[in-house]
């Protein structure tokens, strides 16, 4: 079933309204902090994995992580979960 109607319709939205300001971003090269997936390199001790983490978004793209702080134990499960995102990824390359 389609559904149709404003509360159905909202998510569309959404995901428009944001990727409207991504791309106001790097247009005006606003160098602009957003929560952006990007490839990790070496950040917290993560690589080789597409993270959504805050990052500066200019006209070159995702030009740099933001760091944030992250307590011990928040920065044991981000990696967790990344080493088990790149497992997944693995299978479906597989």
């Amino acid at each position: 079933d389609i559904k149709t109607g404003t509360e159905y319709e909202v998510p569309y939205y959404g995901i428009a309204m944001s990727l409207k300001r991504i791309c106001e971003c790097i247009v005006r090269n606003e160098r602009s902090i957003l929560p952006v997936s990007a490839m990790m390199h070496g950040e917290y001790g993560i690589e080789d994995i597409t993270l959504s983490m805050p990052a500066i978004v200019g006209i070159g793209g995702v030009e740099t992580h933001v760091p944030i702080a992250l307590s011990e134990e928040e920065a044991e499960k981000l990696v967790e979960s990344a080493k088990k995102l790149k497992e997944v990824a693995k299978g479906l390359i597989e």
